[in-house]
């Protein structure tokens, strides 16, 4: 042996002594072919291996007797570690594509790393199929080794033999596309996207060297046309791992492929010499056209989640909200222009610091692509997105990707309203000469300690309506005092199951700076009378029952009851609870009917009786009026007996309380009232009443 060995020494020092410093060169690739390999079998077309795919129910294996063949050029290479024992290789050198010879791309595994040292990008390669199978995998077509039923790399002892290089190595022209044209035949090929950059929440991040990368880096990419989105794809063991991603605009070249997960498109670099990110950031907002609407979005919904898919639809608000003292949280509201708004959306957002994105009156535009508009769990509607029927928060690390500030700045004017049912949902409000109610003065704007959400329940001095204020248990002012006097109240106007609600930015929203009026109506008083009770002889469906505030306050009926005592029982048979502010020297209709009332007498009862029944009777029935506490405040009649052929019967008529009378009495007083009946008993007048000339619902005589 040793003989031999010092002869190769010899002969190799000889031969490099004969080549003079400047003469010799290395080659650019080792291992050059010198000629094209001659594979032995028959050459067919990625189409075809596709449709052969596409036309089965799983994996497709290749007989060993197949002597079949592809050839292909190399897009992909591992030298910086984003590519791990895998060949992408596509069928055309260029972007050509036919319908008759697609261009198209297979995923090659191997079980061998190292392979850009001799499958360099733009290589071609000859792949032979006997004995391999071709299956998806991650959402791409992969080539590999079927082994006990599952696809796994081609061993590394085969590689060689199953993937032939050819000396023919070029120079690849991607596919230049934009991200609305991408489809799957693009898979596993190599394109290239102009005018894109990073959104900005991506900005100062590494490329996956960020501790919330777990498995590969997710930097989400956007177009300056029209803002569509693509997440860019890196191992944690690319050498670029820890490279700050470029902060500028301009083109990318990567493959477009599928996650793991196969979730999501996805792009992937050989290298960061793939990113050309050397021009100034765009403002995205300039390809956003506003084609839609929010009026648009609302009436939309039927009752059914309005799912907007990729129908390419632009809205454009101005936002109302903010979390800068965190009363709001996970929300932007919109309304549609600033001033004199007809409508307004919440946005749900899972996020914080979102005013900082979003300011206060700023123009934003909304690309409602992939999101939805319905009602979350707690019954508001809402645009966000959809998971299990309900609408959901839109990830913080997703909102630049449908949420764009124009920085267009526009003064915000409040819609003075005098009460809260006239304003529209997500709009911005004014109120005037409100109040909190006077058992919550003193209150915090939540708790003085905890971070429980509270309601403060205001009250308007001119209607003595209550309007719900609800402040978050972590907003900055939640265990600051309420203020306590009168005055204006701006706010945004929100709904859930429960209703309507009013909800302010910050605090300089309460602007309370006049003397507290003490306005809350009282909960008990004997001033509510029964003050007419009607049977029409001609028609049953006219019937009611009129309540009357013979007082010059307002009185809190909320809990009070109506109770019917039919014939001679000496127990409720029927009752409706009442939930009414009842305004001074005003009446309050009760009818089983609303519509049949209405078509008799020319407009709407106050309210229609739940339990129908209570204001039903047929004019031999007793009635009682009791308070929230329980106390009797009026009656009609005598419990226990029966009305028929008494002082307390109006069949077919009348019983209408004269008009000096303005206290309840507990026991009846056949002097209070005027009885109309068919029967003319017990010093009633016989004189059955029509309706509706013989009525006067609404207090008359």
């Amino acid at each position: 042996m040793k003989p031999k060995t010092t002869y190769i020494i010899l002969t190799l020092l000889i031969f490099i002594s004969c080549v003079s410093d400047d003469e010799f060169e290395v080659p650019l690739v080792l291992n050059q072919e010198q000629e094209e390999p001659l594979i032995d079998g028959v050459k067919t077309t990625f189409k075809a291996i596709k449709e052969r795919f596409d036309q089965s129910f799983g994996p497709v294996t290749f007989q060993d007797n197949e002597r079949i063949y592809i050839e292909g050029y190399v897009m992909s290479s591992d030298e910086k570690g984003n590519f791990f024992k895998e060949l992408i290789v596509q069928n055309k050198m260029d972007d050509t594509s036919t319908i008759e010879d697609p261009r198209l791309g297979f995923r090659i595994d191997v079980n061998q790393s190292g392979l850009f040292s001799k499958f360099e990008i733009g290589r071609k390669v000859y792949i032979k199929l006997a004995g391999l199978s071709i299956s998806k995998e991650n959402g791409v077509l992969v080539i590999g080794k079927l082994i006990n039923g599952e696809l796994d790399r081609i061993p590394e002892q085969e590689v060689d033999d199953v993937i032939v290089r050819s000396p023919e190595i070029i120079n690849i022209v991607p596919s230049l596309i934009t991200l609305d044209q991408l489809n799957e035949n693009h898979l596993n090929t190599l394109i290239q996207i102009n005018n894109i950059q990073f959104t900005p929440s991506e900005a100062g991040k590494t490329f996956a060297g960020e501790s919330t990368d777990q498995f590969d880096g997710e930097r989400i990419l956007q177009t300056c046309q029209n803002g569509t989105t693509i997440t860019l794809s890196s191992s944690k063991f690319a050498d670029f791992v820890s490279e700050l991603i470029p902060n500028g605009k301009g083109s990318i070249t990567a493959i477009f492929s599928r996650d793991f997960n196969d979730s999501k498109n996805v792009l992937q670099i050989r290298d960061t010499d793939d990113l050309v990110f050397n021009e100034t950031r765009c403002d995205i907002t300039d390809g956003l056209n506003v084609n839609t609407e929010l009026s648009d979005v609302i009436s939309a919904y039927d009752n059914a989640v309005v799912d907007f898919g990729l129908e390419n639809r632009i809205v454009e608000g101005v936002v109302i909200s903010s979390d800068e003292q965190k009363n709001f949280q996970n929300i932007l509201v919109v309304q549609d222009i600033a001033e004199k708004p007809s409508i307004g959306i919440p946005i749900l957002m899972k996020g914080e610091g979102l005013y900082q994105q979003f300011p206060l009156g700023h123009k934003i535009k909304i690309k409602l692509d992939k999101l939805a508009f319905g009602k979350t769990k707690e019954g508001m509607l809402a645009i966000g997105i959809l998971k299990n029927g309900f609408i959901t928060e839109i990830p913080n690390e997703q909102i630049d990707q449908f949420l764009f500030s124009t920085r267009e700045l526009e003064e915000l004017v409040p819609t003075v309203v005098s009460n809260i049912d006239l304003a529209a949902v997500g709009t911005l409000i004014a109120l005037e000469n409100l109040e909190v109610v006077s058992n919550e003065q003193q209150a915090a704007y939540a708790f003085f300690s905890g971070e429980d959400d509270a309601t403060r329940t205001l009250i308007n001095c001119d209607t003595f309506g209550t309007i719900s204020l609800i402040n978050s248990g972590v907003s900055t002012f939640a265990n600051a005092e309420f203020p306590s006097g009168n005055g204006q109240l701006t706010a945004v106007v929100l709904e859930d199951e429960n209703g309507k609600y009013l909800k302010i930015r910050n605090t300089d929203d309460v602007n309370f700076t006049n003397m507290y009026q003490n306005c809350t109506p009282v909960s008990t008083s004997n001033a509510i009378i029964f003050s007419e009770l009607a049977d029409p002889n001609n028609n049953d469906e006219a019937r009611f029952i009129e309540l009357y505030n013979a007082s010059s306050e307002a009185i809190n009926l909320s809990g009070w009851k109506v109770r019917r005592y039919t014939n001679d029982s000496a127990i409720p048979t029927n009752e409706e609870v009442l939930e009414v502010i009842l305004m001074p020297e005003s009446t309050y209709v009760i009818s089983p009917n609303a519509l049949a009332f209405e078509n008799v007498y020319g407009f709407s009862p106050d309210l229609e009786a739940k339990n129908k029944l209570v204001a039903d009777g047929n004019g031999d029935d007793n009635y009682d009026l009791i308070d929230v506490n329980g106390t009797i405040i009026d009656v009609f009649g005598v419990i226990g007996e029966d009305g028929t052929g008494t002082n307390h019967e109006f069949e077919d008529g009348r019983a209408f309380r004269n008009l000096n009378i303005t206290k309840g009495n507990t026991t009846y007083t056949f002097s209070e009232w005027q009885i109309w009946n068919d029967t003319g008993e017990a010093a009633t007048i016989l004189e059955p009443q029509d309706a509706p000339e013989d009525f006067s619902p609404g207090r008359g005589d």
